[in-house]
């Protein structure tokens, strides 16, 4: 089973005969059936006409006629042109069964799609759960069903029939799984429903092809008697007798063998051609034809289970059976079938009789080449047989062919990857006589490398950058538990082997891994898919397309002609209506949006919102060559800054559930590496929160400063070699929410050109009391943001050159804002303009500054205060005590520094009268205790940076090498006095 390619196109068509016809195309017999609302003509009940003048529901076929005729006759393009000419914007169905050559699982609600993936883990068959996942689905158009749409081959099941039946009901009335097939059809998009949401594709790959072997395993799952025969293979009696078959093919040294290198050319014959549901047959034909040709029992053996291995055939066993019934036929005298047998196999499976004879020639090629031919042995043939009979036990890489011959295994016995090695020496025969020697060959296995068993390699080959990504699957025998560590690069996986402790040997370790994904992948055994999109929104092939996402389409009625389908200019000539369903919830959120503006200051909330829906679609501005910047939220605690990031995840619905939740708010240690931020960056499409980023400013993540900002503009975030052949590279999908209580890197300036910063100052901050009052009143009303996000995907989707025009990403936002407003028939209000000026950093700046000077003036005027009178007067001054009012504030700093009134505070003077003030530690607890600064005077080389003049560094106190804030005394005092100099200004 294959992940395929897009399935069909249908964006942009809106006749329905058109998209009938391009369904046709694909194979499918196709139905028109009444929309919603729409009085019929006939109403059929098999062959029986009935209820004239009904209304249609939109999922009844018959209200155009009988259609049994096309459960088993195959339509043309004549026959559909003349079935959906006259039929308007009607409703599209599909036949199911073997005219289509498909089935259709039916889920109706979300406690049915968790009993369908429940039934198909207990298949225990990843490669069936995976094809599941990544076939054709579509939504229906309530919004709580879905179709999970599987292709088969017809020719495989002969007489035998599919029933369409109910495989699964629950408690609820919307709540089953049903299996269309034989005699069934299902509506495909873009059909209507009744409440007047469509039907949409959710995953839009092409059907996945399942094996009659597979079907009957998915089948059982849910009950035995799905299929209307038990018996699937028909018993044929063999009359005649072999005179050949006295012949003994044990093991002997006349009989033919397989070489390496025929070996290897058989099964890349083979292994197109070795599907699920046919496997034993090939086998019985295929042992049939060597045995005639004289191969001995043990060669076949080998070479089947070579095959099994190559082609990730669990059944070895079962594969052998067939070898060895054949050879208890061919021993008997009995009738065995070979090249006349493969060809009719082949012919089922492939559908075309000149490829099955291609195929027949180019094996019975090697096959008359048997006795004579002598051809260089492969890497592989270089193991001896006995060795390598050892090893097909286990997934093994050769890494070099000297001698030793050194290998890389995952070891199915030790459960883990091990290094191997092959010697070979030479033993006497005889120890009289030296001249002749004998060589042998031994399999030892030595440093363990990964401590865990790797059992499924997952490779997502990306059709949008072509870049490759692996999920690899550990199982750490020591615990009893299976690790999933990807999708990421193999950088990615590297280091999270390494954060786990699972690796033993790091020199090489690339080598290693790498080593080890290439055998799975050679083996056959690593799972590719090549048509695998992560969720969210992308330009494919010049169209707009939603992968995998969680928004539900809303219909849109314009009144008048769309007005972005020849221009990306705004205008507000034309006006929307939305079904009463959706306008309920559109109103609900209008209301919740406008209760919310009021919670933070004026323009915090419109830009967080402009920016949040565009969030979900900042990729395709990116691949249309524009860019968005990431939202910097900082500055003062409990100001609301995590709890904007998380209205943003809930307009896209990623604030719902815990899952998503966990996935989409995270902590600054999830990022905090460059291969971190590429995994959690390339997951999805839409927006993810960052909370505690204050460590950016740090030199040391200077790299990962550089990544952040490639990953703002570009579309792939940074790039590495795989295999040392491969480029891939890691894709910037999600934009992100930064929240710090620290202000960003001030001096980057490449950093703050592509970041929107937001400061929160100490009057934005809340007290406990506050921040529970509005959590209470936000909290249970979260999801009804999400509305917005299911507007803003079905706007975009209507209008798509919106984003691929010249607008600037805040003027699509109000865009959409608007017609979110008019849908409903309400006018966009004033505060969504409102503009929030892009100079945070320089009032992060100024508050800054202007609060440490507060502080230190208070804690100057509170230490004179307190001991003035208590304490000698200053030198020079003839009064014995002091007017605390008139004393001017220069004598006030000189009395606190004399008398050494202030613990940080330290004046030195030096020979030549110049006098200097070392600011120590104990400064730094009382900025955190009483909370100045706003959070961005972390280190005494932040308070010396506000203070002009001063520096950071070492000085000498008492003897002793002090890190400290130092300066001239003159300095500070120029610095406080500007606070006396603004409050005398102010009054």
């Amino acid at each position: 089973m294959q992940v395929s390619e897009n399935f069909l196109n249908i964006n942009g068509l809106t006749n329905m005969l058109d998209i009938s016809l391009l369904y046709c195309s694909k194979g499918y017999n196709v139905l028109p059936i009444p929309k919603p609302g729409e009085i019929i003509k006939q109403v059929w009940d098999g062959n029986i006409q009935k209820n004239v003048g009904a209304i249609a529901d939109g999922k009844a076929a018959g209200g155009y006629g009988s259609w049994s005729e096309w459960i088993q006759k195959k339509q043309s393009r004549e026959v559909v042109v003349k079935l959906f000419n006259d039929k308007g914007n009607c409703n599209i169905g599909i036949v199911t069964g073997k005219v289509s050559g498909l089935i259709v699982f039916d889920i109706d609600g979300k406690d049915a799609e968790d009993r369908f993936y429940s039934i198909i883990k207990k298949i225990n068959e990843p490669e069936i759960e995976n094809a599941i996942r990544n076939t054709t689905q579509t939504k229906t158009g309530s919004g709580n069903g879905k179709h999970y749409i599987i292709a088969f081959d017809p020719k495989e099941f002969g007489a035998e029939d599919i029933k369409s039946k109910k495989l699964w009901k629950g408690n609820d009335e919307h709540s089953e799984i049903a299996l269309k097939a034989e005699g069934a059809y299902v509506l495909m998009p873009p059909s209507l429903s009744n409440i007047g949401n469509r039907y949409e594709f959710i995953k839009h790959a092409k059907p996945v092809m399942f094996s009659k072997e597979d079907i009957v395993k998915l089948l059982t799952g849910f009950d035995n008697d799905t299929i209307k025969k038990s018996t699937f293979y028909e018993k044929k009696e063999i009359s005649n007798k072999n005179t050949n078959s006295l012949i003994n093919l044990e093991s002997k040294p006349e009989c033919n063998t397989l070489s390496d290198e025929q070996e290897k050319k058989l099964i890349e014959i083979l292994e197109p051609v070795y599907v699920k549901g046919q496997r034993d047959d090939i086998i019985f034909g295929l042992s049939g034809l060597l045995f005639k040709k004289f191969h001995s029992l043990d060669c076949i053996k080998r070479f089947v289970i070579r095959l099994c291995v190559r082609c990730n055939d669990e059944q070895k066993d079962q594969r052998v059976m067939v070898v060895h019934k054949t050879y208890q036929k061919w021993t008997n005298g009995e009738e065995v079938t070979g090249i006349t047998h493969l060809s009719e196999v082949f012919t089922k499976i492939i559908a075309n009789d000149e490829a099955a004879n291609q195929f027949i020639k180019s094996i019975t090629k090697i096959l008359d080449n048997t006795m004579n031919l002598n051809m260089k042995q492969t890497v592989e043939g270089i193991l001896p047989d006995d060795i390598k009979e050892e090893l097909s036990e286990h997934v093994f890489k050769i890494t070099s062919i000297g001698n030793p011959i050194k290998l890389i295994v995952a070891h199915s016995g030790f459960k883990k990857i091990v290094y191997g090695f092959v010697s070979s020496r030479e033993i006497n025969n005889d120890k009289k006589n030296n001249s002749e020697k004998l060589h042998t060959s031994y399999l030892n296995f030595g440093d363990i490398l990964i401590d865990a068993f790797l059992t499924k390699v997952i490779i997502l080959d990306n059709p949008i950058n072509k870049s490759i990504q692996y999920e690899l699957l550990f199982l750490i025998e020591s615990k009893k538990k299976s690790i999933r560590i990807g999708p990421g690069s193999l950088e990615y996986i590297i280091n999270e082997l390494q954060a786990r402790n699972m690796i033993l040997k790091k020199s090489n370790i690339h080598d290693t891994v790498s080593a080890i994904i290439s055998a799975f992948i050679e083996t056959g055994k690593a799972i590719i898919y090549d048509a695998a999109v992560n969720p969210g929104y992308y330009i494919i092939d010049g169209e707009f397309t939603a992968s995998d996402t969680n928004q539900t389409y809303i219909p849109i009625v314009y009144n008048k002609v769309n007005p972005f389908s020849n221009s990306a200019s705004q205008s507000n000539n034309y006006s929307l209506f939305i079904q009463n369903t959706e306008a309920e919830k559109i109103l609900s959120c209008i209301h919740l949006l406008d209760e919310s503006v009021n919670k933070w200051e004026k323009g915090v909330f419109s830009t967080v919102l402009k920016w949040a829906l565009m969030s979900s679609f900042s990729f395709i501005l990116k691949q249309n060559r524009r860019w968005m910047p990431y939202l910097f939220l900082f500055g003062s605690s409990n100001a609301g800054k995590t709890t904007l990031g998380c209205i943003a995840l809930a307009i896209w619905r990623k604030y719902e559930s815990k899952s998503s939740r966990i996935s989409h708010e995270l902590s600054f240690a999830k990022i905090n590496t460059e291969a971190r931020l590429g995994h959690v960056i390339s997951m999805d499409a839409y927006p993810r929160l960052v909370n505690g980023v204050g460590a950016l400013t740090e030199p040391k993540l200077l790299n990962l400063i550089e990544t952040l900002k490639s990953a703002v503009e570009n579309q792939d975030v940074r790039g590495l070699m795989v295999n040392y052949s491969n480029y891939t590279s890691i894709q910037a999908l999600s934009p992100l929410i930064l929240t710090s209580n620290r202000s960003p890197p001030p001096d980057d300036s490449g950093f703050m050109r592509r970041i929107l910063p937001i400061y929160f100052n100490k009057y934005s901050s809340k007290t406990k009391e506050e921040s529970k009052v509005f959590e209470e009143w936000l909290k249970p009303k979260m999801d009804q943001f999400g509305i917005l996000g299911d507007f803003a995907y079905s706007y975009i989707k209507d209008n798509p050159n919106l984003i691929n025009g010249v607008l600037a990403w805040e003027d699509v936002s109000k865009e959409i804002l608007r017609g979110f407003y008019s849908a409903v028939g309400k006018t966009l209000p004033s505060w969504i303009n409102d503009i929030l000026e892009n100079n945070a950093l320089e009032e992060n700046k100024e508050n800054t500054t202007v609060d440490l000077r507060a502080f230190m003036v208070n804690e100057i005027n509170e230490h004179f205060n307190k001991y003035a009178k208590s304490l000698p007067p200053i030198p020079n001054r003839t009064s014995t005590g002091y007017e605390l009012t008139s004393t001017g504030f220069i004598d006030r700093i000189a009395f606190c520094l004399d008398n050494r009134l202030i613990l940080y505070l330290i004046k030195q003077t030096y020979k030549n009268g110049e006098e200097k003030i070392c600011m120590t530690y104990p400064i730094l607890k009382e900025i955190i205790k009483k909370k100045v600064g706003f959070n961005n005077l972390k280190t005494l080389s932040d308070v010396a940076n506000e203070i002009p003049g001063f520096e950071y560094g070492n000085r000498m106190i008492n003897g002793k090498s002090v890190k400290m804030a130092f300066g001239p005394k003159q300095s500070l005092i120029d610095f406080l006095l500007a606070q006396i100099e603004e409050t005398e200004t102010k009054s």
